[in-house]
C-alpha cells in the first residue's frame, strides 16, 4: 500500500513511461545524509518531532502515517534480528520517509532542526551552481569555462593544473602502446560557456533550460553540459577518476565535441612521459619549432 503515494510512485523505475524512468535516476532515496537517516531510524513517523517539519496545512489528510508507522514498528529489533520481513521493512520505510520530507517538508523548519534540505536530498552536488548559471544566462569573469576547461583536460590524461586550464588539452591517440602522450594544446581563450535563448519556449512557466554548453567562439564545436556531465566533470575538476560505467553513459557527447575541436588547427602541442614533466611545442614569432619543458 505504501508504494502507490505519489512520492514513492514518483520514483518507481519499472515504470513504462520514459519521463518517470528518468526521475527514478535521480530518487532521493539512494543518497546518503547521515544526521537525516539517523533522525528517521530514531524518530516515528507520528511523533512531534518529525510531523513538526511538514509544512503546515489543513486540507492534506496523512492517509499515509498510519502505513509508515507499521513499517516502523515492524524492523528488525536488533543487529541479530535477520528477519528478512523486517530487513524489507526497515528499507522501505527509510526510502519513503526520504521521498515524503523531499516533497513535504518546510525548508525553513528543517534548517532550524539542522537538517538537510530537499537540495541536499538530490544525488547532485553540484545543482545550485548549475541552476545558478542557467539563471544568470552568462559566466561571470569566465571562471565557469576555466573549471570546465580544465576538468575536460583532466580526463584526457593530463594533470598540470595551469597547462590544463589554460588550455583545451585534447590527447592526439587514444593508443595505450605509445609510451610518449601528446596532447593538442587550444587556447582557453577560444572557449565560452553558453547559456542558449529557448525563443518562444521561454513564455512557459514549466520550461527550463536543461543543459549548458561549452564552445568554440566560432560556433562550429560545441558541448552540450546537462546535469548530469555537469557533476561528473565538476568532480574530476575535484580529483575525481570516473568509471568504465560513467564514461560510456556520458562521455559520447565529449567524444563528438573533441573530434569537432581537433578539426581546427592547434597552435602548440604537450609531450609527457610520465605525466609529472611536461614539454611544450610551438613555434616562436620567426615560424621556427621551439621544445621547453614546463614541469609538473
Amino acid at each position: 500500500m505504501i508504494l502507490d503515494f505519489y512520492y514513492n510512485a514518483a520514483f518507481n523505475g519499472e515504470e513504462k513511461d520514459r519521463i518517470a524512468q528518468l526521475l527514478s535516476d535521480s530518487d532521493v532515496a539512494r543518497v546518503c545524509n547521515p544526521k537525516l537517516d539517523n533522525f528517521i531510524h530514531f524518530h516515528a513517523p507520528d511523533s512531534p518531532e518529525v510531523l513538526d517539519l511538514f509544512m503546515p496545512t489543513d486540507t492534506v489528510i496523512s492517509a499515509d502515517i498510519p502505513h509508515l508507522k507499521v513499517l516502523y514498528e515492524n524492523r528488525p529489533e536488533g543487529t541479530q534480528d535477520d528477519d528478512p520481513a523486517r530487513r524489507e521493512n526497515a528499507q522501505l520505510f527509510h526510502a519513503a520517509m526520504r521521498r515524503k520530507l523531499f516533497f513535504e517538508s518546510d525548508e525553513a523548519k528543517m534548517k532550524a532542526a539542522g537538517l538537510p534540505t530537499w537540495k541536499d536530498l538530490l544525488p547532485y552536488r553540484q545543482f545550485d551552481r548549475f541552476l545558478e548559471v542557467i539563471h544568470a544566462k552568462s559566466d561571470a569573469g569566465s571562471a565557469l569555462r576555466d573549471e570546465l576547461t580544465l576538468a575536460i583536460s583532466k580526463s584526457e590524461r593530463i594533470y598540470n593544473e595551469t597547462v590544463g586550464q589554460e588550455h583545451l588539452c585534447l590527447r592526439s591517440t587514444a593508443a595505450k602502446r605509445n609510451q610518449t602522450k601528446s596532447f593538442y594544446g587550444f587556447p582557453a581563450s577560444d572557449f565560452e560557456v553558453v547559456v542558449k535563448d529557448l525563443g518562444a519556449q521561454a513564455d512557459f512557466l514549466e520550461h527550463l533550460p536543461s543543459s549548458l554548453y561549452y564552445r568554440h567562439v566560432d560556433k562550429n564545436a560545441e558541448l552540450e553540459v546537462p546535469l548530469d556531465l555537469f557533476e561528473i566533470l565538476c568532480r574530476i575538476h575535484d580529483g575525481y577518476v570516473p568509471t568504465a560505467s560513467e564514461i560510456r553513459t556520458f562521455f559520447l557527447n565529449l567524444e563528438m565535441f573533441k573530434r569537432r575541436v581537433t578539426t581546427k588547427r592547434s597552435d602548440r602541442i604537450f609531450l609527457t612521459e610520465d605525466d609529472t614533466n611536461l614539454f611544450e611545442i610551438k613555434s616562436d614569432p620567426t615560424a621556427r619549432l621551439v621544445m621547453s619543458k614546463l614541469g609538473g
